[in-house]
């Protein structure tokens, strides 16, 4: 838990405790509540002094405005960059060419760790390792084009390592997200190597996603609960990249090990469903919000797909719409009803 979901907690409560007050439940200042009141009031200045939290809700809704301001200066700064480098690229030799690609990338981190020691949210931070990370596999790439030499699976790793160890080295999630797949990527493209495939063919078969999906997830599992948000990160990752890759060898065969055809079809349709019926089951043991709604939406694509598959060249276009309609709110209703029964607990 951040120290921003924190402040939230302690305000959740302050209006509780009001609310109770008010209805007449709580008279006067009892002796517990005044004590947790005063703590409260010392925590909320000890995170206002050591962290950069917003107190209120109003100083929340103008922090989230100064994020979305600097998101979009950041992209256009990028985009201004990327046109820059496009526009001078003729005109310089080797040489240039290098420099132009490699000196952004020490500028770059030096801001980010700049902004980390100033930023105390890491929201700007953020940002600057995010820029860091495609400064990275520009800088890769640009080199493979400007020494003319074959594509190859480096950019992944480079981006790997340098989220990995500047998200770890900043408590930063978000390079560190970038950092998981740049080197999941790096891992996935070992399979095409061992098959004598090019690079640009060495992401075509979804069973090794699948596996460095599980990995991460497996991961999250063991992972400690510090830095905050790191486990939850690697979690996303994990199922994110499982879930893709099991719906969309449901989907095609071309994709898999085992060639196209029905049958390779239809068994990874039923392994998708039993895992995506284990994560929501897991998540709803564990308490895990993510996983829950993982899986909850990963079954509910299940259904699309499966209803593209079996109805939409065998029913008029608006009658395949009525039925995934119903299909979906018939699927709420049995997400009420386990809800309902895992409430009375």
């Amino acid at each position: 838990m951040n120290d921003q979901e924190r402040v939230r907690q302690v305000r959740a409560f302050q209006a509780e405790v009001r609310a109770l007050r008010a209805e007449g439940v709580v008279q006067g200042d009892e002796s517990v509540l005044a004590a947790v009141g005063a703590h409260h009031d010392a925590l909320l200045a000890r995170l206002a002094a050591e962290s950069d939290v917003d107190l209120t809700r109003e100083a929340e809704r103008l922090s989230t405005g100064m994020q979305v301001a600097t998101l979009l200066g950041t992209v256009a700064l990028s985009t201004a960059w990327a046109m820059f480098v496009d526009s001078a690229w003729d005109g310089l030799g080797r040489t240039g060419r290098l420099v132009l690609m490699w000196l952004p990338l020490p500028l770059i981190t030096w801001g980010t760790l700049v902004a980390a020691r100033r930023d105390r949210s890491g929201y700007l931070a953020s940002l600057a390792a995010v820029v860091g990370c495609i400064a990275v596999i520009v800088a890769l790439v640009g080199t493979e084009r400007a020494l003319e030499l074959p594509e190859s699976r480096w950019p992944f790793l480079g981006i790997g390592v340098y989220g990995l160890a500047l998200g770890y080295r900043l408590r930063l999630p978000l390079p560190t997200a970038l950092g998981i797949v740049g080197a999941g990527a790096w891992l996935w493209s070992f399979e095409g190597l061992a098959r004598g495939a090019a690079m640009h063919r060495a992401f075509d078969h979804l069973e090794p996603l699948a596996i460095l999906g599980a990995g991460a997830m497996a991961i999250a599992s063991r992972h400690p609960p510090q830095p905050a948000g790191f486990r939850t990160t690697w979690q996303f990752v994990g199922v994110v990249a499982l879930m893709m890759a099991l719906l969309l060898l449901g989907v095609s065969g071309h994709s898999s090990w085992f060639g196209p055809g029905s049958l390779v079809e239809g068994v990874y349709q039923l392994v998708g469903f039993v895992v995506l019926v284990l994560i929501v089951r897991a998540g709803i043991r564990r308490d895990d919000r993510l996983l829950v709604r993982a899986g909850t939406t990963g079954l509910l694509l299940f259904l699309f797909f499966r209803m593209v598959d079996w109805l939409w060249d065998a029913v008029p276009d608006w009658l395949f719409f009525l039925l995934v309609g119903l299909a979906a709110l018939a699927a709420q209703q049995v997400m009420q009803r386990a809800r309902r029964r895992t409430g009375r607990g």
